[in-house]
């Protein structure tokens, strides 16, 4: 990663060298220190590893890679785990405690989880309710940059 041309999206000036990891400090101007603030959390989380969530219950676990402007994302060596419920069928020869035992599983749904690997995937901006990432990847990052 020799230089990367940011000036259109972050407000920063065109070819800043961040091959070495070292970003220049932010320097706030009319506004635009929260733009410019989320592009640079953005660039050093590339490739780092990320878990998103889709609106229909998905995971997708996997390296980070980019990002365009309707948010949405590309990730390799991903892992996709997915929770089908599992439907259990009544037991017609119950006593009277295992009649209970089902009442209160009744109100439980129990979940299979479905994985499986990816070497790319691309997630959706209109589909991501969350990113995550661990704690030690951000006090790696973006915790201890000044």
């Amino acid at each position: 990663m020799a230089e990367v041309n940011k000036g259109t999206s972050c407000g920063e000036s065109k070819g800043e060298n961040i091959s070495n990891g070292q970003i220049p400090p932010l320097q706030p101007e009319k506004g635009k220190y929260q733009l410019q603030e989320a592009c640079r959390i953005v660039l050093r989380l590339l490739g780092c590893r990320i878990r998103c969530t889709l609106d229909d219950g998905r995971t997708a676990e996997g390296k980070f890679l980019c990002m365009d402007r309707l948010k949405n994302l590309i990730l390799s060596d991903v892992i996709e785990v997915r929770k089908v419920p599992i439907e259990c069928s009544p037991d017609d020869t119950t006593t009277e405690l295992n009649k209970q035992e089902k009442s209160k599983e009744q109100n439980e749904t129990k979940y299979w989880c479905a994985e499986r690997r990816l070497s790319q995937a691309m997630v959706p901006g209109s589909r991501l309710v969350k990113v995550e990432l661990s704690k030690k990847i951000w006090d790696k990052t973006i915790g201890g940059k000044e």
